[in-house]
């Protein structure tokens, strides 16, 4: 009787630890074919037909039918470079310099995927649309209260999800992405 009691507690540290480790790898803590720069996040086989189980449970999970990496790369940030939770509460600045790609877009959504509701209807920036520094570069403000200058709402409440989306880049390589130059994330200030 001990040893079917012992055999039954280990089954279930087993599937607790196991079923565990899949729940990180697909919520994006943890993934086989991801590549992390600072903040952002890729899942480089998101747009491959061949993709590892862990990337097609993951996509399956967050409803994301991402482009062929041939044609566009998703990198995703839910943290600023110092690991503080992107929130509604706070401002953030996102600099960075002009990006080995035709075109890119900058999104802001929930962490659940859906648009930020904003009296302004701005949702994010694209390469064509941003206000530019001199050298090249931009400056993207990301809060609450209307900046001048590229300024995206993030409401209120809300814990935010960051989306770049690279089209048509030199960054993906045969062996995964080349060493991508990609926008700071920094904390500015907090409300309360």
């Amino acid at each position: 009787m001990k040893i079917l009691g012992n055999l039954i507690v280990a089954l279930v540290i087993a599937a607790i630890f196991g079923l565990g480790s899949v729940w990180l790898t697909i919520q994006g803590s943890a993934g086989i074919e991801q590549v992390r720069k600072g903040p952002w996040v890729s899942w480089i086989a998101a747009g491959d037909p061949n993709a590892d189980p862990y990337t097609q449970s993951m996509l399956a999970r967050t409803g994301r039918i991402p482009l062929a990496a041939a044609e566009a790369i998703y990198f995703h940030a839910a943290t600023d470079n110092e690991g503080n939770t992107l929130s509604s509460d706070c401002t953030f600045r996102i600099q960075g310099q002009p990006l080995d790609t035709r075109v890119w877009t900058l999104t802001a959504t929930t962490d659940e995927g859906t648009l930020i509701d904003n009296p302004a209807a701005r949702y994010g920036f694209n390469s064509l649309s941003i206000l530019r520094e001199p050298d090249g570069g931009f400056i993207v403000h990301l809060g609450p209260k209307a900046r001048a200058g590229n300024w995206i709402p993030a409401g209120s409440n809300n814990v935010i999800v960051l989306t770049l989306r690279l089209y048509d880049t030199s960054m993906k390589t045969n062996g995964g992405l080349a060493d991508p130059i990609l926008p700071s994330i920094e904390r500015e200030d907090c409300q309360g």
